[in-house]
């Protein structure tokens, strides 16, 4: 699912014109043509989530989705052009363009938020720009829900009411 998030960010980028994108810590070092970026993910929180996500049907049996783990991963996007200008038009078109959220293919929303902007001091002849991307995602379970196939009643009694 990750990769998905990633792709989309890079899809992003390269249509509004980046020309390279990278997604390792070493290209920092190699990074010179401009405007390119570097998408990197950090350390992830995993957090335990008993909440009932959603009830649906399939092959006519019903079934309930259950949260078990709400997994954040960090998005780091740092962008690399010749002037803070320029970096800073590519951090609007990225915003611009990113949804709110996405689906991770099974049904579930999964949300994207922007948290923040760290602009990199002392670059040699480009500047730079890390944009920073919560991805908020989980670990579900179906749990198949079980069906009445028969009713019987044996006995109904109505009792007469006086006002």
């Amino acid at each position: 699912m990750i990769h998905t998030a990633k792709n989309l960010i890079e899809t992003i980028l390269r249509t509004g014109g980046i020309k390279q994108t990278f997604r390792d810590e070493d290209a920092f070092d190699r990074v010179r043509t401009s405007p390119s970026a570097i998408i990197l993910t950090a350390r992830e929180k995993l957090e335990p989530d008993h909440r009932k996500a959603a009830k649906f049907e399939s092959a006519s049996r019903r079934y309930l989705r259950t949260k078990r783990f709400r997994r954040i991963t960090p998005i780091e996007v740092t962008i690399f052009d010749r002037d803070e200008e320029k970096v800073d038009d590519w951090i609007r078109l990225l915003l611009a363009e990113l949804p709110d959220g996405i689906d991770d293919g099974q049904g579930n929303y999964t949300p994207l938020r922007p948290k923040e902007i760290e602009w990199i001091p002392d670059q040699k002849d480009r500047a730079a720009a890390t944009v920073f991307i919560e991805f908020e995602w989980g670990i579900y379970t179906d749990r198949e829900l079980g069906k009445i196939e028969q009713v019987q009643v044996n006995n109904i009694t109505v009792e007469e009411t006086s006002p």
